[in-house]
C-alpha cells in the first residue's frame, strides 16, 4: 500500500472504531480490507498500537487529548514511507556434530501486566472486530436503496431495466442506460429524482446517484439532507432543495438550483478540488477540459419535475395550468392539438380541426340528462346547456346546482374549441395588439349557451405535492364576428355551483379580465356563457361569440 491509501485506510479504522463513520467510509474500509492484502496487517498493527496508547498513563491523566491528528496521520505516512527494510535471516549451515549435554533449568513464572492483558484482549477483540465485518455487514452492493415509481414510455438498452412501479434497485454502481422516455425514482433516503433520456447513470447509495450523461432533477426532503450527484468532473451535494444536474457527453456539468441551497465541487477523482456554494436562483456550469467552474444563465423549465404515466403528465416546472390546451385533449401543459375541440352533441373529443362559426343554432338539448360528462379528458368534468327557465342548472357529475343560472332560450351553437380559427380567414382574435387563440397565446371559444367544468380534484393529483391551483385568470373578449355583427352575452364562474365572478351584458368590441381565487376545498370550476338580453332585435343568440384568452389556473410556486 502506498502512503497515500495507508492514511486513508487509518482514517476509516479511526471513523469507524469512534462510531462517526458514514455509510460511503464504512463501504470504503470494507472494500480496503478485502482487495488490499497488507491492509489486515495494518488494521491489526493500528489496533495493538491504538490499545498501547489508551491504557497509558499520559492518556489516562489526558483522556480529551487528541491524539489523530493531522500531524499524526503524516508522520504514519511518512514512517511507511522511512521505515528500513527488514533483512531476511541468515541460512546458517548445520553445525559439526558435537557431544550435546542437556541441561536442566528451573521454570520461571512470567507476570503479565493488567495493561498488557487489557492491550491483547483488545487486539483480540478487533481481530474479531475484522471477520465479523468482513463476513456478517451486507455487502453495500447487494442492498436495494431505491423504488421505480413511474415510468413514461422508458425504453432501456439492457431489456432488464425496471419496468414496472414498485421495481427495487440495487446499490451496485453498474451503469443503466436510458434511451428513451423518463423514470421517476424514490430512494430509501426519501429523495426523489426524475431522470430523462438519453442517459446513463448509476445507483450508488441510498443518498447517491452518478450521472455519466443526461438529465437528473431531484427533489430532496429535510429528512434526505447530504443526496449527492456525481458527474464525470464535479459533484452537487444537496442541503434541503430541489435542483437539475445537466451532464453532457463531452463531460461539461451544468447545475440549476430551482430552491434552497447546494454544493457544488468541480474536479474528476484525481483533480485538484474547486468548490462553491449555489444557491436558488442560480446555476453554474463546469468545464468539461479545466474544470472551471463559471455562472450560467439558470433555466427553470430546463428539467422534468414530475411525471405522471396515467395521463401523460409531464412537469417542467410551469407556473400555470392552460384549460384551453385541455380542451384540446391535453393535460393543460401543451400536450393539447390547436384547434380541436369538444362536440356538444356527444361530449367527446372531434376528431378533426374545427372551426368558429355563428350559425346552425339549435333548439333542442342533445342529451337525455342535463348534464354530460367528458371522459375523454383527465380534468374535465363535463359539458351543460345553462338555462335557468325550468330551475337551477346541473354543472357537475356530482349534481351541484347553479342556482343564479339566467332564463335563456336554451338554443346552443357550435364546438368548444381550443382556438380562434374562423371559417372565414378574414377573422383574427386580437386584444390589446396581442392575437389570442394560438399556441403562444391559446382561447377557449365559447358560443352562447354553453358551459364546461373542470375538476379541480383530478388536476390537483396530477400536480407534485404541495402544488396547488390559487387563482383561476382569463380575459374575456367580445370581438365583432363580422360587420353589421356583433356579440352580446354574460360571462359567469361558478366553482361548486355558487357564482364566483359574472359579467352581464358584455357587447362588442369588449374585453374583461377575470381573477378568481381558489381553495384547496374547491372542487369544481364551471366557465358559463349566457346570450345577452337587450339590444338584440332578431339576432337570438346567433354569433354571441366569447373567448376566454389564455385561461389559466395559476399555481402556487412559493
Amino acid at each position: 500500500m502506498n502512503p497515500q491509501e495507508l492514511k486513508r485506510l487509518y482514517e476509516l479504522i479511526y471513523a469507524a472504531i469512534e462510531g462517526h463513520s458514514t455509510p460511503e467510509q464504512f463501504s470504503a474500509l470494507k472494500q480496503m480490507l478485502r482487495e488490499h492484502p497488507q491492509a489486515m496487517g495494518h488494521y491489526i498493527d493500528f489496533m495493538s498500537i491504538l490499545c498501547k496508547i489508551r491504557s497509558s498513563e499520559y492518556f489516562k491523566n489526558n483522556p480529551h487529548q487528541e491524539l489523530f491528528n493531522q500531524q499524526f496521520w503524516g508522520m504514519m505516512s511518512q514512517h511507511e514511507k522511512s521505515a528500513p527494510a527488514i533483512e531476511p535471516a541468515r541460512e546458517i549451515p548445520d553445525p559439526s556434530p558435537i557431544q550435546q549435554t542437556v541441561l536442566k533449568y528451573a521454570k520461571i513464572s512470567r507476570k503479565i501486566s493488567v495493561s498488557t492483558a487489557i492491550s491483547f484482549a483488545a487486539i483480540a477483540a478487533a481481530i474479531i472486530f475484522v471477520i465479523s465485518f468482513m463476513y456478517f455487514v451486507p455487502d453495500p452492493s447487494r442492498l436495494e436503496v431505491a423504488t421505480l415509481t413511474d415510468s413514461l414510455s422508458a425504453q432501456w438498452a439492457n431489456p432488464a431495466g425496471p419496468s414496472q412501479p414498485g421495481d427495487r434497485l440495487l446499490a451496485d454502481g453498474k451503469p443503466l442506460v436510458l434511451r428513451d422516455g423518463l423514470v421517476e425514482l424514490r430512494f430509501d433516503s426519501n429523495a426523489q429524482v426524475v431522470i430523462e433520456a438519453p442517459a446513463e447513470f448509476q445507483i450508488l447509495a441510498e443518498d447517491r446517484i452518478g450521472l455519466q450523461y443526461g438529465k437528473v432533477y431531484a427533489i430532496v426532503p429535510r429528512e434526505a439532507t447530504g443526496f449527492s450527484v456525481y458527474t464525470q468532473n464535479g459533484k452537487v451535494i444537496d442541503f434541503g432543495t430541489e435542483f437539475g444536474v445537466h451532464a453532457s457527453p463531452t463531460h461539461e456539468t451544468f447545475l440549476h438550483v430551482i430552491k434552497g441551497k447546494t454544493m457544488l465541487i468541480a474536479g474528476g477523482q484525481s483533480d485538484k478540488k474547486n468548490s462553491v456554494e449555489v444557491g436558488a436562483g442560480m446555476a453554474k456550469r463546469v468545464s468539461g477540459i479545466s474544470g472551471v467552474i463559471s455562472d450560467i444563465h439558470c433555466n427553470q423549465s430546463l428539467f422534468v419535475r414530475a411525471i405522471d404515466s396515467a395521463s401523460k403528465f409531464i412537469w417542467r416546472g410551469q407556473s400555470a395550468i392552460n384549460l384551453a390546451d385541455m380542451v384540446g385533449g391535453g393535460n393543460g401543459l401543451g400536450t393539447g392539438r390547436q384547434d380541436y375541440g369538444i362536440k356538444i352533441e356527444t361530449g367527446t373529443l372531434s376528431e378533426n380541426p374545427l372551426s368558429v362559426n355563428g350559425y346552425g343554432i339549435r333548439n333542442q338539448k342533445p342529451w337525455a340528462s342535463s348534464f354530460c360528462p367528458v371522459s375523454q379528458i383527465p380534468g374535465i368534468d363535463g359539458i351543460f346547456i345553462p338555462d335557468g327557465k325550468p330551475g337551477p342548472t346541473v354543472v357537475s357529475s356530482q349534481g351541484h346546482l347553479f342556482d343564479q343560472c339566467p332564463d335563456t332560450n336554451g338554443a346552443w351553437c357550435s364546438p368548444i374549441i381550443n382556438g380562434s380559427k374562423a371559417i372565414d380567414d378574414d377573422f383574427s382574435l386580437v386584444v390589446d395588439d396581442v392575437r389570442y387563440g394560438t399556441p403562444e397565446n391559446p382561447a377557449i371559444f365559447m358560443h352562447a349557451n354553453i358551459g364546461i367544468t373542470f375538476d379541480l380534484k383530478v388536476i390537483r393529483s396530477l400536480l407534485p405535492d404541495g402544488l396547488l391551483p390559487e387563482r383561476f385568470t382569463a380575459i374575456a373578449a367580445a370581438p365583432v364576428p363580422y360587420p353589421d355583427i356583433t356579440s352580446y352575452f354574460d360571462v359567469w364562474i361558478v366553482v361548486d355551483g355558487q357564482v364566483r365572478f359574472s359579467k352581464t351584458g358584455i357587447s362588442a368590441p369588449a374585453n374583461v379580465p377575470i381573477d378568481v381565487a381558489l381553495t384547496e376545498q374547491d372542487r369544481f370550476l364551471s366557465l358559463v356563457v349566457t346570450e345577452g338580453k337587450g339590444g338584440r332585435g332578431n339576432q337570438g343568440n346567433a354569433y354571441d361569440w366569447c373567448f376566454f384568452c389564455r385561461p389559466e389556473l395559476i399555481l402556487n410556486m412559493d
